[in-house]
């Protein structure tokens, strides 16, 4: 093995080589892990290690986990999970250092304190803040799939959540490190079959409720949030962490509300009028014939910004050309159309071009699916995010140019547009979704800019006219299976020194692997790069 650092901001001017030193470290009880842990003192700190036992040092699953922790630990800046301070790989060790947590595991505090949520008000702290620290999770299109009681950290001081243990979550990158804990896991894991979603960790924390309840009885309320969470049909739990947490809020603020109403009795009767009004516009279904003649159907966002969104109708029928206005009239108001909700034209088979407005932020998922014969779509500067699958099966779709505040190509996103042969990245995209060029099968070369970092499981596969790639130097991993079925591709060439992760990317050996001066050892011993032998000097 060789040896390797990657680092992040190190408190106090701490140096690795003296974090990592045997002398400065207490050994730490930890039962049934494949990791030794340990307690540093440096500077009057304290930070904590974990070692990789020597008996996996050598194994590539392992490793590849281990990495794969570090990676995402350093890049989630929250409250909710320990901070990530560097990575060490040695022939005599592999370990990462951290953030040390001053607390116990939830397994060790009930075992010590079996009544420790029979306090209502610690119970509803404690699971509001493991569902904002999965939110936060989400957000960054990572699931963490192994919540149980020894995963979650509760500080000395308050109480607090810490999630820990980032090993087992699903990235894009990374699909054959996912685990989990069975007793704690959802069906969909333990089978390998549907797809993980957010309703997978979800699953977890009713498990975990489920383990909190077996030492204190839960409130009537929480009971039932459990039993919906624990839903052995995903699509029954709650979808969002976001959704689970506004139902848990939802009795208290009744009960709030109810206790204070003597208070605000005034206030509440001024402001009947105008809630009145809100109610019964936010989120309010309503349509306006356009001039060429469709009907566009709508929904209001917010009645205080009178912004709406299209949305899909049974009825809708579009064809030909079509302008989308910036705003809408309803009601005597005017409404700025600011969204186009998913699927709103999904199935539209007989759309040939759409022009929208310079208000649209965002455009949701299968927005565009299956609009079998959308030739051109101007897809405004404005909008700051695209859906899944926005854009699938659009058969006749051949050019597009992804708009500059766009950071994120989220999943599917062109997948099957077999006549697409251009696209336009913008300079600053950070990530492309697994399997979003899936399929296209006139794309013969992609630009893609200088800020990518990650591409995600089969983002080319079976590009079949593809002939050649650039991969820009700030690429840090690409998913398996990203060029697979590409028949036709000739070079890739590679900017970075260090090679980006990767894993069974390749089904061919004869493609030509252009380099950096200087890396070529490097590529020809990494995982996913060494099966293109010969690799070249990049001149």
């Amino acid at each position: 093995m060789q040896e390797g650092v990657e680092s992040g901001p190190l408190p106090g001017n701490v140096h690795l080589s003296e974090m990592t030193m045997v002398e400065n470290r207490m050994h730490i009880a930890v039962s049934g892990s494949t990791c030794q842990a340990y307690k540093l003192f440096r500077d009057n700190r304290f930070y904590f290690q974990k070692v990789l036992r020597p008996e996996f040092s050598d194994e590539a699953y392992y490793l590849e986990l281990f990495r794969k922790e570090f990676e995402v630990g350093q890049s989630l800046d929250s409250e909710y999970f320990p901070r990530y301070y560097t990575r060490h790989e040695t022939d005599n060790e592999v370990s990462i250092v951290m953030e040390y947590v001053d607390g116990e595991s939830l397994k060790q505090r009930l075992q010590s304190n079996p009544k420790y949520f029979a306090d209502p008000h610690k119970l509803h702290r404690f699971l509001s803040q493991l569902l904002q620290a999965l939110g936060v999770l989400h957000a960054k299109q990572l699931l963490h799939l192994d919540i149980n009681p020894s995963n979650i950290l509760l500080t000395t001081v308050n109480g607090d959540v810490r999630v820990i243990d980032l090993g087992f979550c699903h990235t894009d990158s990374a699909p054959f490190t996912e685990g989990c804990t069975p007793m704690y896991a959802a069906p969909e894991q333990m089978s390998g079959k549907g797809v993980l979603t957010a309703r997978t960790d979800i699953y977890a924390v009713g498990s975990l409720m489920r383990y909190i309840d077996e030492c204190t009885p839960l409130p009537r309320h929480y009971r039932k949030l459990m039993r919906r969470a624990l839903s052995e049909d995903a699509s029954c739990r709650f979808a969002s962490v976001e959704d689970m947490l506004n139902e848990m809020n939802r009795r208290g603020y009744m009960r709030r509300a109810i206790g204070a109403c003597a208070i605000f009795v005034v206030l509440a009767v001024m402001g009947t009028v105008l809630w009145q009004r809100h109610k019964d516009t936010t989120g309010t279904c309503f349509h306006t014939v356009l001039r060429d003649g469709y009907v566009l159907h709508l929904k209001v966002l917010s009645h205080d910004s009178l912004s709406a969104a299209i949305v899909a109708a049974d009825d809708a029928c579009y064809h030909g050309e079509m302008f989308v206005p910036g705003t809408v009239e309803y009601e005597g108001e005017i409404y700025t159309i600011t969204a186009i909700a998913d699927s709103a034209f999904m199935g539209c088979d007989s759309l040939l071009t759409i022009a929208l407005p310079a208000t649209i932020r965002s455009i949701g998922s299968d927005a565009f699916r299956n609009c079998y014969r959308l030739r051109h779509i101007s897809v405004p500067a404005s909008v700051q995010q695209l859906g899944e699958y926005v854009f699938a099966a659009d058969t006749t779709l051949s050019s597009v140019s992804i708009p500059p505040s766009v950071k994120i190509l989220s999943r599917g996103c062109f997948v099957d547009c077999y006549h697409l042969s251009e696209v336009v990245l913008p300079a600053s995209l950070q990530q492309i979704g697994q399997d979003a060029f899936v399929s296209c099968r006139s794309l013969r070369e992609l630009n893609l800019p200088d800020s990518l970092v990650q591409m995600g499981r089969g983002v080319f596969y079976n590009c079949r006219n593809l002939r050649s790639i650039t991969l820009p130097a700030s690429l840090t991993s690409v998913g398996v299976y990203a060029f697979m079925e590409c028949p036709e591709l000739e070079r890739v060439e590679c900017q970075s020194s260090v090679p980006p992760r990767a894993a069974s990317v390749f089904d061919r050996h004869d493609i030509c692997l252009l380099v950096p001066s200087g890396a070529e050892d490097a590529y020809r011993k990494a995982s996913g790069w060494k099966v293109l032998y010969g690799a070249q000097k990049n001149e």
